[in-house]
């Protein structure tokens, strides 16, 4: 998941996107022959709005939330059909109990390497939504990355670091680049994987550590307990658990966004 993002909208409207994306998601019955296009469909589009997220600086949209839900869907155990719903409508007022179906889906073994990263994404979603996070761009995006650890965290992980900069880099810097953040993600968990994802980080930053130090706030119980944080705080879900940062004064004032 390398590419940058192709040119063109910033968030792709409902009817902008392929029929078979259109017919899922609007609970028509599909072909297993479609149903396999949907999810080679499916998948570029949330690769790509995974990559628009970190250029731009924003939670996933509404749409393209229910898109990466209908991926996950398909892969999990939705009994009581509230994926289902979230799928069709976008919204639900259970956003825990939503993120508990498909939480087994971290759960070794993998399925793919892509799953957790899907389902971190969806989370991180559900756990914004009803706020207006601040919205704090990055001066110039330069590349924009997901890349799994280059070694194993002390469970025997390799997770994905998403992450971007400021700078364009070469393979050469990116794969320095990653080695550099797979040891500060050894050292910090999972939370500094979550500030990674932070709008407006740049992982190339010489302070990166020290900031992640002084914005982390600590893990959220829940996204219910995150909707109701106050907007000027970031909160991130890596592998099921919900981090939260602090909003950056000095970046909020250039920015005009301070509370």
């Amino acid at each position: 998941m390398e590419q940058q993002p192709e040119t063109g909208p910033n968030r792709p409207e409902r009817e902008a996107l392929p029929r078979t994306l259109r017919r899922m998601l609007d609970g028509e019955s599909l072909s297993f022959r479609d149903i396999h296009a949907y999810v080679d469909l499916a998948s570029d589009l949330v690769r790509m709005n995974i990559l628009r997220s970190l250029r731009d600086a924003a939670p996933l949209d509404d749409l393209s939330a229910r898109v990466l839900a209908s991926i996950i869907g398909g892969l999990s155990d939705d009994k009581n059909g509230i994926l289902e719903n979230f799928i069709r409508t976008g919204h639900t007022d259970a956003p825990d109990e939503l993120r508990a179906v498909y939480h087994p889906l971290y759960e070794p073994p993998l399925l793919s390497p892509e799953i957790p990263v899907f389902c971190d994404y969806l989370g991180t979603h559900l756990a914004n939504a009803q706020r207006t996070p601040e919205q704090i761009p990055m001066p110039a995006i330069g590349s924009m990355e997901v890349r799994l650890m280059t070694s194993a965290t002390p469970d025997g992980h390799r997770p994905a670091l998403c992450f971007a900069t400021t700078q364009i880099l070469s393979p050469e810097e990116t794969s320095a680049l990653t080695a550099t953040l797979t040891d500060h993600a050894i050292e910090h968990g999972d939370a500094f994987r979550a500030w990674l994802r932070v709008p407006a980080v740049d992982a190339r930053s010489s302070t990166l550590v020290e900031e992640f130090q002084r914005r982390f706030a600590g893990p959220v119980s829940s996204a219910e307990a995150a909707r109701e944080l106050p907007d000027d705080f970031s909160v991130v879900d890596v592998r099921g658990v919900l981090y939260a940062f602090r909003s950056d004064p000095l970046v909020a004032e250039q920015g005009g966004a301070a509370r």
